[in-house]
C-alpha cells in the first residue's frame, strides 16, 4: 500500500512541481523554452515521457503485487487502463522523433540540408 501511495503522490505532485518551476522562471523574467511541434523532441519532452510512463509502470507493478497478495485486482485493472491512455498520449513524442530521424536520414542520402 505504501508503494501505491508513493505512485499516486508522484503522479499528482510531479505536474505541480513543473508548474511551480515554470512560474519561478516567469518571475525571474526568463522565457519558457520553445518547443517545435514538428521537429525533434527536446530533453524536457523526453523527461516527461519517461517520467509519466515510469509512474504508470510502477502503478501496474503495484497492481501485480496486490493481486499476488490476494487483492481484488482493481488496482491492476486501473493501472493498465491509465497506463494505456498514458502510452497513447506519449506516443506522439515518439512518433515525432521517428519522423525527424527519417527526414534527417533522407536528407543525408539526397545531400540536402538537415
Amino acid at each position: 500500500m505504501r508503494l501505491v501511495a508513493v505512485v499516486i503522490a508522484v503522479m499528482f505532485i510531479g505536474p505541480l512541481v513543473v508548474l511551480l518551476v515554470m512560474d519561478v522562471r516567469e518571475w525571474l523574467s526568463r522565457p519558457p523554452p520553445q518547443f517545435d511541434p514538428t521537429g525533434r523532441p527536446g530533453a524536457v519532452e523526453w523527461g516527461f515521457v519517461v517520467f509519466f510512463d515510469g509512474v504508470m509502470a510502477l502503478f501496474v507493478y503495484a497492481g501485480i503485487l496486490d493481486v499476488r497478495r490476494g487483492g481484488s485486482g482493481e488496482l491492476l485493472v486501473t493501472g493498465v487502463m491509465v497506463g494505456v491512455v498514458m502510452l497513447l498520449l506519449t506516443s506522439g513524442v515518439v512518433a515525432r522523433w521517428l519522423r525527424h530521424r527519417r527526414a534527417r536520414r533522407f536528407s543525408r542520402l539526397t545531400g540536402g540540408p538537415e
